[in-house]
């Protein structure tokens, strides 16, 4: 008899060379045909049996490792297949906080005991959590501005249909037709589109959902550090001086 587990993990990811090497390292102990193979942005792959080559590769923008497998054999009955993705949709809605969304690393582990499959695997879910940013950057990187205004527009209608059908408040009427606020709706939901895509992507380039610190993309992310400072510094400025002019004008 096989036992299959497989498993996702959705919170973000910061894999830097050291924790991709003792994943691989585990994986190798466990299994002993191991290999890896690394996708980078241009569509290349990268196939190797050493760890050392891709913690090597130079991994620079243009050819940047973007997602990473690692697959571990001992039989057809005793298997293991492990990756680290970087799976976003096409435009940064992800309404995947706390309603799932994509994920950033997947593992199927195959074998005829099972225990051992529910080991490898829940030892690896504790290897990947312990990559887990803080709870403010995770939050960050998996819930969009769009996906705020959505939720706070559904809750508030959501709250005032119930209010109408349990008679708390009259219903009110509108001028519009069906078609006119068919139209009305699908314009607004385009200009929020519109106004919160420049915010949502600057909000995954502050905070990437998974980051693999290789190579190049070290200095990539201190950079990335640096921008993230100086906007938390100009928005807290910001805030001081309001709440002070605000003083001062009551004062006046």
């Amino acid at each position: 008899m096989k036992f299959t587990i497989s498993k996702e993990i959705k919170h973000a990811i910061l894999i830097d060379e050291n924790s991709l090497n003792d994943l691989f390292k585990f994986i190798s102990e466990k299994y002993e045909k191991v290999e890896i193979i690394a996708k980078c942005n241009d569509g290349s792959l990268l196939e190797t049996k050493d760890i050392k080559e891709i913690l090597s590769f130079e991994n620079p923008n243009y050819r940047k490792i973007i997602s990473i497998t690692i697959t571990g054999r001992n039989s057809p009955e005793e298997k293991l297949s492990f990756s680290i993705i970087n799976k976003f949709p096409p435009y940064p809605i992800s309404l995947d906080f706390p309603f799932g969304g994509p994920s950033t690393a997947e593992c199927t582990i195959v074998s005829e005991k099972e225990e051992i499959a529910k080991f490898n695997s829940d030892k690896l879910k504790q290897m990947l959590l312990e990559l887990k940013p803080s709870f403010f950057y995770d939050f960050l990187a998996r819930i969009s501005l769009l996906s705020i205004i959505a939720l706070f527009w559904g809750t508030t209608s959501m709250i005032y249909w119930v209010k109408v059908f349990f008679g708390i408040i009259p219903k009110t009427s509108s001028n519009f037709s069906g078609i006119e606020a068919f139209s009305f709706i699908v314009i607004l939901i385009i200009a929020l589109i519109v106004i919160t895509y420049p915010f949502d992507l600057l909000r995954q380039w502050l905070f990437p959902k998974v980051f693999l610190l290789l190579g190049k993309q070290k200095k990539n992310m201190k950079t990335i550090q640096n921008y993230r400072t100086i906007i938390f510094v100009v928005l807290i400025l910001g805030m001081v001086i309001s709440i002070a002019a605000g003083l001062l004008l009551r004062k006046i």
